[in-house]
């Protein structure tokens, strides 16, 4: 999902564009097929550069080291950053899977736990209940479209997985197996939670785990600082950009 904020006006959109073009080319123009992805990828996320080349590279280092295990994005939006996920997934060899998780039908109510900002931004609706509050809005017809008509995918690869995240992970958990690399991009603080409540424990040693919103969510952080806290964890988190952060299980 991309974050709740307002929609960017036509010349803000514009500048991103051009700052993302910049970007790949100076970053990525060396390597064709990076630079194709990429450009293919975007009109479909709000992610930056930086967010989607961290996807793109945790996953080849992952393949180089040899860690074994699947990709999973929890919240997918439109599909940019999924796309990413499985175009690596079927590099990988063996090929792994990627399990595409997403209610395609927004976001659910926040609740109190996400503070009063968002509570305006939804009219007050922070009763946490699995209703969609017309945020985020992606139909899965719209993803299916990107990753299997436009990039051809192997459907048995790339696994795209439609229900609230409080409803799905508790039975596709057990499905899933080991996982390589987890990110979670759910916004809300429970939607966070219940991600790495059921999924964390399946994040192989050496895994990595990305959380899209850290910085910018106050739902999010406090998520992720409770659950670690409530485990015990003490885990290295490294910045992506001035809102995302990654961290690399022990």
């Amino acid at each position: 999902m991309r974050n709740p904020v307002p929609e960017k006006k036509s010349a803000a959109r514009l500048i991103d564009w051009c700052i993302f073009c910049l970007q790949c080319l100076w970053y990525s123009g060396s390597n064709p097929r990076k630079l194709r992805l990429f450009f293919s990828v975007k009109p479909y996320t709000q992610l930056g550069y930086r967010r989607l080349a961290n996807i793109y590279e945790l996953a080849e280092r992952l393949e180089k080291e040899g860690v074994k295990g699947d990709f999973v994005e929890c919240g997918v939006w439109k599909g940019g950053a999924a796309a990413i996920l499985a175009f690596q997934a079927a590099r990988a060899k063996p090929p792994r899977k990627a399990w595409l998780i997403d209610s395609f039908a927004g976001m659910p109510e926040p609740t109190g736990q996400d503070g009063p900002m968002i509570g305006k931004m939804v009219n007050g609706r922070t009763e946490g209940r699995l209703h969609p509050v017309g945020i985020n809005v992606a139909s899965l017809e719209q993803v299916e479209k990107l990753l299997f008509g436009r990039f051809g995918f192997d459907r048995d690869k790339a696994v795209v997985v439609k229900g609230w995240f409080q409803e799905v992970l508790p039975g596709l958990s057990r499905r899933i197996g080991g996982i390589a690399l987890l990110r979670i991009d759910a916004d809300w603080y429970e939607s966070t939670k219940v991600c790495l409540s059921y999924l964390y424990d399946s994040v192989v040693s050496a895994g990595y785990v990305i959380i899209d919103d850290y910085n910018l969510l106050p739902g999010c952080k406090n998520a992720v600082d409770e659950f670690m806290r409530e485990r015990g964890l003490r885990v290295e988190l490294t910045a992506i950009d001035r809102e995302g952060v990654y961290f690399r299980k022990k």
